[in-house]
């Protein structure tokens, strides 16, 4: 058996626009991942990985002052397979869907699309995928329920219940379609039941010059309490390259968030969102982002402008925020936010 061991040490500071006098977060973060491989024989291999972090934050606004210290684990899965099928069995990473910015599918991860370390708290899960020659692919899983919500769902699979769903996903019309099925046992917000969900998802994604992809989710609960019975969240997307200087990258994802009471044919908007992105490479170590979702019942803009320095094992990312709190914003976040990250 060969182990591969990594390290990751991670600081992150944000400052806000002072409401107070002071307002600042300091996170620092050291993670220890080990990828095993157990086995090899002929096209079969047995694998797994694990991986421990420790993490340390304090908060001071104006004259309190809060920390919170955390050891956990962020990964353990075993994978067995060969070049068509595997089966994994852990806390994994589970995430798929055509959209980037605005995710339907956002069933089991929380992945952030200005996140270069791509990182998210992983699900307890058995996972079978099988692959055909084609691209053609399938997919099944059973779920050991957190607790947590993820995506636009306005409930959680309740702490330790079982959720159990799979996907297919087809090569058409010179792309990919996909679709998908969750089924939560029991389900509950704020400690209250709402019983089993239903979740049951469509995405298709094609390539070219001009980029194109849809997604969509509708979640049923059987018994909400003061809850609407469906909700249903839409996204249309493209993306293309402009050919001006070292070549400029745009995205722009459009997104209605509908629910109904109780029957279906009673859905209704609750909000419309535009998202878009732009990526640009200043040379081979420097990038630039803009990232910024309008939400117009609430005419709120959620903006972000980054640059991105990046290393064989060193990266950082400097940022300033904006969000302008329209009239349904809980908070108008503004300031900045500078990030590090050291992999050895």
């Amino acid at each position: 058996m060969a182990v591969d061991w990594t390290q990751q040490l991670s600081l992150e500071g944000a400052y806000y626009l002072p409401t107070c006098p002071s307002d600042w977060r300091v996170l620092a973060q050291w993670q220890l991942q080990a990828e095993l491989n157990i086995f090899t024989a002929g096209n079969w291999v047995c694998l797994g990985e694990t991986a421990l972090r420790i993490n340390y934050g304090f908060h001071q606004a104006d004259e309190h002052f809060t920390d919170t210290a955390s050891v956990k684990l962020y990964r353990t899965w075993l994978k067995a397979g060969n070049t068509q099928s595997e089966f994994r069995l852990g806390l994994q990473r589970l995430n798929f869907g055509s959209a980037t910015l605005i995710r339907p599918l956002q069933w089991f991860d929380n992945l952030r699309p200005n996140d270069p370390q791509e990182q998210t708290e992983g699900v307890q899960a058995a996972l079978f995928r099988y692959f055909w020659l084609n691209n053609a692919n399938l997919w099944l899983w059973a779920i050991r329920n957190d607790g947590q919500s993820r995506g636009f769902t306005l409930v959680s699979g309740s702490q330790g219940s079982a959720g159990m769903g799979g996907r297919w996903q087809i090569p058409v019309l010179k792309g990919e379609a996909g679709i998908s099925y969750h089924h939560n046992l029991q389900t509950e917000m704020l400690n209250i039941q709402q019983g089993a969900e239903d979740k049951l998802g469509l995405d298709y994604r094609t390539s070219g010059w001009l980029g194109f992809w849809l997604e969509g989710a509708a979640n049923h609960l059987s018994s909400p309490l003061n809850l609407p019975a469906w909700q249903v969240s839409l996204t249309q997307g493209l993306d293309w390259s402009l050919p001006l200087g070292n070549s400029l990258h745009a995205l722009m994802e459009n997104n209605v968030y509908l629910t109904a009471e109780q029957a279906v044919d009673t859905l209704s908007p609750r909000t419309w969102q535009t998202a878009f992105s732009l990526d640009y490479p200043l040379g081979l170590l420097d990038a630039l982002f803009l990232y910024d979702v309008f939400d117009y019942e609430g005419d709120n803009h959620l903006a972000s402008v980054i640059w991105r320095r990046t290393y064989d094992r060193l990266s950082w990312d400097a940022s300033l925020f904006w969000n302008s709190g329209g009239s349904h914003a809980l908070t108008k976040d503004r300031g900045a936010q500078l990030s590090i990250n050291y992999t050895f």
